[in-house]
C-alpha cells in the first residue's frame, strides 16, 4: 500500500491522476508497481513529509490503484472510491492507516450528470473560441469525460481554498458534489473572463499611453531642434520645463514647481499673475539643489590663507582650523555655528571671506542690522503683493551654490515688533538638527541648509536672545594693540589703499613713526577701521599732489599729518596730573574697545542723601549704593559725616550713557578716599565689582580694559583675582607695560593705594563740607575736582 499525501487538490473517484517519477520520489519516497493499492490523504496545511503527523490529515481519503507506469517512469493512478480514515500511525517514517469504504448517495442519473457536464464543457469551449490560444487548448478540453475530471484537472486554477476543496471531496451526495463542481468551475471561468478583459483593457490603455508618449517624444525632439536653430524664440514655459528637469530638485520641490508651471501655461502671458509665477520659477530653478561633493581641503593651505589675510588673531585662527580639520575628516559640514564678537573694525566680517577662500567655497554676506520683520528671514508668503524670498535663501540663490559660507552680520542688532521676532526665525536656520529641511515661506518647499557654513558676527552678546546664543559658539575678537595696528597698516591697509588710489610704491612713503602717530593721535578704536580711513585720506591727498606734478615722491612725516588729514588730533583721556581725595580712575569696556573713566565724589551740606549723575544705568547706580553702604560699614566712626552731608557721585561726560557691573571697587575706593581725605595716585586704575561683604568679583572685557589703561598712561591696574585666568587673552606687550595687581577684597585695594583704616581727624574736610561754594567761579575753580 502506498500513502500519497496531497494538498490543495481535488481528488474524486473515477479520475486518473498522473505523477512524474521525480514528484513521486520527492513526496511519496516509495517505488510503485502496477496494480498496487494507493491511499490519497488530504492535508489540512502544507507540511513537509518528515514533519507530518496523523493530526495533519482530514478524516476522509480516497482509494486508488496504480494503472500503469510508462517508459519514462511516469505513474498513472486511478481513483476508485472514497474512504473513512479510522486511524493513522507513523513508524520509522512510514504511515500505517486503517480505513473503511465510505458509501455515496447516488441521487443523480447518468443522463443528467452527462448533460450538466456537456453544458459546462461547452461554456469553456465557447470562451476558448474567442481567444488566440483557444485552438491549442480545445483538444485538451475535449478529452475530459466528467465534471469530476474537470474539477480535479483544474484544481490549481480554481479560486477556492483548500478547505472548500475538501468540502467537495467530503460530499456523500453525488448531486450535491456535482452542484459544487459546476458552481466552482463556472465561477472560475467568469473570473478568468474578467481578468482577461481587464488585461486587454489595460493593454489597450498602455498602447494608447505608449503612443502618446512616443508622439510627445517626437514633438520634444522636433521642438528641441527648433529651439537650437532659433534660441531667441524659446518660450518661457519651454525654458522652465528644461530648467526644472535639469535642476535636481527634491520630489516636493519638483511637484510645486510643476504645479506653478502648469498654472503659468493656463494663465498665459497676458495674465496679471504671469509675472509673479515667472519670478517664483526663476528663483527656485536658480537654486542649486544637488548635494555638493565635499572637496579635499589642504589644512596647510587654509592656514596660509588665514595668515596672509589677517594679522594676529591666533586664537580665532586656531578655532577656524579646528573646524576645517573636522570637516575634512567627516567629509561633510559639521561643528558648531561660530559667533565672532568684538569691536568694529577687528576683522570679524573679513575673516569670513578668508574662510570661504580657504574652503574654496562661495561667499555670501547677509546684513541683519535693524531687521525687525520675521519675513526678512523666512520670506513672504506668495499670497501678498510684492512677495520676496528671505535674505538667507536670496543670498544662497545668488551664490549659485548649495554650500556657500554665509556670514550673518550684526546679529546683535536684530529688533522685534508686531511683525514677529527675526531672532526666533534664526533658531531654525542655525540649528543643525532642523535646517536640513528649512522652508522659506516664499518657496513653500523644504531646502537643505545643512551643507551651508554659517558664521555670525556681533559687537556684543548682551542683546542676543539666550536661545539663539546657545546655538552658537562665541569667539571673542579683542582689540588690536598699537604694535599690531602698525603691522596691519604696513602689511595690509597701506598697500591696499595705494593700489586703490593708483599710487605706486616709489611715489609714496609713510614712515613707521608716522603710522604710530596716526594710531595714537588720530584714531580712537579697538579695531583698524578708523586707521584705514586715515590712510585712505593720506593716499588721496598724495594722489592730488602727484597729479598736479608738485612732487614725484612724497614722504609723509609726523609734522605733516595735521595738513594731510585736515583734522586736529583726537583728545584722549589721560591720567590726572594732580591727585585729589574722592577721585579715582576706573576702566570700562565699550563697543569700540576699552576706555578709562573717572569716578568723582564730593561731600555737600545736607542730610545724608546720595546724588548720582553722569547718565549712569541701573546696574551702575546699584554699584554706587553698594559702595556707599560698604564705606559706611567700614568707617563707622564717620557716621555723623554721612548724616550731616550729602554725597554727590559723578562720572564725567554726562552726555554718554554708562552702565555695567565693573565699577564697584572704583566707586568704593573713591568714597573711601573722600571719607578719609586721602588722595589716590593717578597711576592706579581699577576694575571689578564688589559685594556688601567687601569681596571683589570677576568682570568681563579684561583685554580691552587693559589696552585702554596702557593707552591712557596708567601704570598699575587692580583686577579681580578670578580674572587672572583671562590674562592669556591679553597681548604680551600690554601685560609687560602694566603692573597687574590681583585682589580678592576691597580692603586689599584700599591698603595698596594707601587709604588707612584707622580713625583720622577729618576736621578740615567737615569744615569744607559745611560751607560749600554756592557756584563755581574763577576764584574757587581750583577747589573743584579737575579731570
Amino acid at each position: 500500500m502506498i500513502i500519497v499525501p496531497f494538498y490543495n487538490i481535488i481528488v474524486l473517484p473515477g479520475v486518473t491522476f498522473y505523477f512524474s517519477r521525480e514528484y513521486f520520489d520527492e513526496h511519496v519516497k516509495k517505488n510503485a508497481s502496477e496494480g498496487e493499492e494507493v491511499i490519497f490523504l488530504m492535508l489540512k496545511e502544507d507540511v513537509e513529509r518528515e514533519k507530518m503527523t496523523g493530526r495533519d490529515f482530514y478524516p476522509i481519503g480516497v482509494r486508488g490503484k496504480v494503472e500503469g507506469i510508462d517508459k519514462e517512469g511516469n505513474i498513472g493512478i486511478h481513483a476508485i472510491e472514497r474512504l473513512n480514515i479510522k486511524s493513522i500511525r507513523k513508524r520509522d517514517g512510514e504511515f500505517k492507516v486503517t480505513v473503511e469504504s465510505r458509501p455515496e448517495e447516488d441521487d443523480l442519473s447518468e443522463e443528467e450528470l452527462e448533460e450538466r457536464f456537456i453544458s459546462v464543457r461547452n461554456a469553456f469551449l465557447h470562451f476558448l473560441s474567442g481567444s488566440r490560444w483557444g485552438l491549442m487548448v480545445r483538444n485538451y478540453v475535449m478529452q475530459w469525460k466528467s465534471l469530476a475530471e474537470m474539477a480535479s484537472t483544474l484544481s490549481y486554477q480554481l479560486s477556492i481554498s483548500n478547505e472548500e476543496k475538501y468540502e467537495i471531496i467530503s460530499c456523500d451526495s453525488v448531486a450535491e458534489r456535482t452542484n459544487h463542481c459546476e458552481q466552482v468551475l463556472l465561477e472560475s471561468l467568469e473570473l478568468l473572463k474578467i481578468s482577461i478583459e481587464a488585461a486587454s483593457a489595460q493593454e489597450k490603455n498602455n498602447e494608447k499611453l505608449y503612443r502618446e508618449d512616443a508622439i510627445k517624444k517626437q514633438m520634444d525632439f522636433l521642438q528641441k531642434e527648433l529651439d537650437e536653430m532659433h534660441p531667441e524664440n524659446v518660450s518661457d514655459v519651454r525654458e522652465f520645463e528644461r530648467k526644472i528637469a535639469e535642476s535636481g530638485m527634491n520630489e516636493t520641490a519638483r511637484k510645486e514647481a510643476e504645479k506653478v508651471l502648469h498654472r503659468m501655461k493656463q494663465e498665459g502671458e497676458n495674465s496679471h499673475e504671469y509675472g509673479l509665477l515667472y519670478d517664483y520659477l526663476d528663483f527656485v530653478t536658480g537654486l542649486s539643489w544637488e548635494t555638493p561633493v565635499q572637496e579635499p581641503i589642504d589644512l596647510k593651505e587654509a592656514e596660509k590663507i588665514l595668515n596672509e589675510d589677517h594679522y594676529g588673531l591666533k586664537k580665532v585662527k586656531n578655532r577656524i582650523l579646528q573646524q576645517i580639520a573636522v570637516m575634512t575628516l567627516k567629509k561633510k559640514q559639521s561643528g558648531s555655528i561660530l559667533l565672532f564678537v568684538g569691536a568694529p573694525g577687528t576683522g570679524k566680517t573679513s575673516i569670513g571671506q578668508s574662510i570661504a577662500k580657504a574652503l574654496h567655497r562661495k561667499y555670501v554676506r547677509v546684513s541683519l542690522g535693524g531687521i525687525r520683520d520675521e519675513a526678512e528671514i523666512r520670506g513672504h508668503r506668495r499670497t501678498y503683493i510684492g512677495a520676496m524670498p528671505g535674505r538667507i535663501m536670496d543670498g544662497i540663490q545668488k551664490s549659485g551654490s548649495a554650500n556657500p559660507v554665509v556670514v550673518l552680520d550684526e546679529v546683535d542688532k536684530l529688533t522685534r515688533d508686531y511683525n514677529g521676532d527675526p531672532s526666533s526665525a534664526l533658531l531654525e536656520v542655525l540649528d543643525p538638527e532642523q535646517n536640513n529641511s528649512f522652508t522659506d515661506h516664499y518657496m513653500n518647499v523644504p531646502y537643505d541648509l545643512s551643507n551651508v557654513l554659517f558664521v555670525c558676527t556681533a559687537n556684543t552678546t548682551d542683546t542676543i536672545p539666550e536661545p539663539l546664543l546657545n546655538r552658537m559658539e562665541v569667539i571673542r575678537f579683542s582689540g588690536y594693540t598699537a604694535i599690531e595696528k602698525r603691522s596691519i597698516a604696513e602689511k595690509h591697509l597701506l598697500p591696499r589703499a595705494m593700489k586703490e588710489m593708483g599710487i605706486k610704491k616709489r611715489n609714496l612713503r609713510v614712515p613707521t613713526e608716522t603710522i604710530d602717530r596716526i594710531i595714537s593721535d588720530f584714531t580712537e578704536e579697538a579695531g583698524v577701521r578708523g586707521l584705514k580711513k586715515r590712510l585712505d585720506t593720506l593716499c588721496r591727498v598724495a594722489a592730488v599732489k602727484l597729479v598736479k606734478g608738485e612732487r614725484k615722491t612724497i614722504t609723509v612725516g609726523t609734522s605733516k599729518l595735521r595738513e594731510y588729514l585736515d583734522q586736529h588730533p583726537i583728545r584722549h583721556d589721560h591720567i590726572l596730573e594732580k591727585k585729589k581725595p574722592g577721585i579715582v580712575t576706573g576702566l570700562a569696556w565699550t563697543a569700540a574697545g576699552g576706555d578709562i573713566l573717572f569716578i568723582e565724589s564730593v561731600f555737600t551740606k545736607g542730610n545724608g542723601k546720595v546724588r548720582i549723575t553722569g547718565q549712569l544705568g541701573d546696574v551702575m547706580k546699584e554699584s554706587a549704593e553698594i559702595a556707599v553702604s560698604l564705606v559706611k560699614s567700614m568707617y563707622p566712626e564717620h557716621a555723623k559725616m554721612f548724616e550731616k552731608n550729602d554725597i554727590h557721585i559723578h562720572v564725567p561726560e554726562g552726555a554718554v550713557p554708562k552702565d555695567g557691573p565693573s565699577a564697584g571697587i572704583t566707586l568704593t575706593t573713591a568714597l573711601a578716599s573722600l571719607v578719609t581725605d586721602t588722595s589716590v595716585s593717578p597711576e592706579y586704575g581699577m576694575t571689578g565689582e564688589v559685594s556688601l561683604r567687601g569681596v571683589v568679583m570677576p568682570i568681563g572685557g579684561l583685554p580691552e580694559k587693559l589696552m585702554a589703561a596702557q593707552r591712557a598712561g596708567i601704570k598699575k591696574v587692580f583686577i579681580p583675582e578670578e580674572n587672572v585666568r583671562d590674562l592669556d587673552e591679553v597681548p604680551e606687550e600690554v601685560k609687560s607695560a602694566l603692573t597687574l595687581l590681583p585682589v580678592k577684597s576691597v580692603k586689599e585695594v584700599l591698603k595698596k593705594v594707601g587709604i588707612a583704616e584707622e580713625k583720622k581727624k577729618i576736621k578740615n574736610k567737615v569744615n569744607k563740607a559745611k560751607n560749600p561754594p554756592e557756584e563755581i567761579t574763577e576764584q574757587n575753580l581750583d577747589k573743584t575736582p579737575k579731570l
